[in-house]
């Protein structure tokens, strides 16, 4: 049984590692230190200020090449991808094959999920920086009740 439906069954093995991880990421994680709000938004602060002095006094902007760096959080999202694509084409795979559908169904099944649970997680994020936004620039620029009038 094993040996006939070989893709399929692989496909649920490597879509279940990629869920596992992508739960423990979700739950456990950030692995990797984050920078502060405020130290990320002083230094932007300061990058813009010192390039807008360089420009009016006629000096050339600097432009520092971005090295890219990869941290833990980084690097388990791409392995978490990656495994649930695997899942997805060895599902394929199994289909094509024409293994039992069970299998191939859960092989799909799992690694269309941990790509959606990522995409969701994703989007969860935006909306609340959005909301966050939204909130907060009112309470910078002047009187929320104002811009809480203003829309409606």
């Amino acid at each position: 049984m094993f040996k006939k439906d070989l893709f399929g069954w692989i496909g649920i093995a490597v879509g279940s590692i990629a869920l596992l991880l992508a739960m423990v990421h979700f739950y456990a994680g950030p692995f990797s230190p984050q920078p502060t709000l405020e130290s990320l938004v002083a230094s932007k602060t300061v990058a813009i200020k010192q390039s807008l002095l360089a420009s009016l006094t006629g000096h050339r902007v600097s432009e520092s090449p971005l090295q890219p760096h990869y941290n833990l959080d980084q690097l388990l999202k791409v392995v978490i991808a990656i495994l649930a694509a695997s899942s997805v084409i060895f599902g394929v795979i199994g289909g094509a094959r024409r293994e039992n559908r069970r299998a191939v169904s859960g092989a799909l099944m799992l690694g269309a999920g941990t790509l959606a649970f990522q995409m969701a997680v994703f989007a969860f994020g935006v909306i609340a920086v959005i909301v966050l936004i939204a909130v907060v620039l009112p309470l910078i620029m002047g009187s929320l009740g104002d811009w809480w009038s203003s829309l409606f």
